[in-house]
C-alpha cells in the first residue's frame, strides 16, 4: 500500500485512541501491504506528539511490529 497522508492520519487515530483507552498500543502490519517507511513514519510521529512513550518498532519475517508504551 502506497503510503500517504491520509494513510498515516487514519492510522494515527486508531493507535492514539487504543493508547486513550488501554495505555499501549501494539500493532502488527504485513510487510506485503505496508512498506516499511509507513510504520517509521508513524513510529516517528508518535514519539514526536507523546514524548514520554516508548515506541518500539521490530520486524518479523512477515510483520512489522509497532509497540507503544508509558
Amino acid at each position: 500500500m502506497k503510503t500517504t497522508p491520509n494513510l498515516l492520519d487514519g492510522e494515527l487515530m486508531i493507535v492514539e485512541r487504543h493508547m486513550k483507552l488501554y495505555g499501549f498500543v501494539t500493532r502488527m502490519y504485513s510487510k506485503h501491504s505496508y512498506e516499511r517507511s509507513f510504520i517509521l513514519a508513524i513510529g516517528r510521529t508518535v514519539t514526536r506528539n507523546h514524548i514520554t512513550k516508548d515506541v518500539k518498532i521490530s520486524e518479523t519475517d512477515e510483520d512489522y511490529i509497532l509497540r507503544v508504551e508509558d
